[in-house]
């Protein structure tokens, strides 16, 4: 992670209802990951990437999506909702501990939803997905596949 903010203006409040969705999972997935950190060894421990949504003084129908910009070339994946399990990393620390945290994110919400898709530099995880029976939930979000991203994640 930088000290740079990635900023993405939406001049009609198209973006937003988005943009809410997914600061809802990531609020979820910080708040998960406290409770993981604290069972676990400090190397172990995880973190993600807040965002925010700001209403600028320009006027009702603008919006800006502010969040911490994270360079390509440290941005590693370490799984995704479809059952991938990056097994190739130098890291293997935190790549055990992602793993092990989508497992207690089922586990902890007693199989009601799963935290995956975990991209990453270092312990600081973002773009996370979760996979949930109610098909309402996180809607708006492309990784919540539902059930079958479930399923398919170790």
């Amino acid at each position: 992670m930088t000290n740079t903010l990635l900023v993405i203006f939406d001049i009609l409040g198209k973006y937003l209802a988005f943009v809410t969705e997914e600061m809802k999972v990531q609020a979820l997935c910080k708040s998960v990951a406290l409770e993981f950190n604290s069972l676990v060894d400090l190397e172990y421990s995880l973190d993600f990437v807040m965002t925010a949504a700001l209403q600028p003084l320009s006027g009702p129908d603008a919006y800006i999506s502010i969040e911490w910009y994270i360079d390509d070339e440290m941005y590693v994946k370490y799984d995704n909702n479809a059952g991938y399990a990056n097994e190739a990393l130098p890291d293997k620390t935190y790549n055990q501990a992602a793993q092990a945290f989508s497992h207690f994110t089922f586990k902890q919400s007693r199989g009601r939803f799963l935290v995956n898709d975990l991209h990453y530099m270092g312990n600081m995880l973002t773009d996370a997905a979760i996979q949930t029976k109610d098909t309402d939930r996180f809607k708006l979000c492309d990784g919540n596949i539902n059930l079958p991203g479930v399923w398919t994640s170790r």
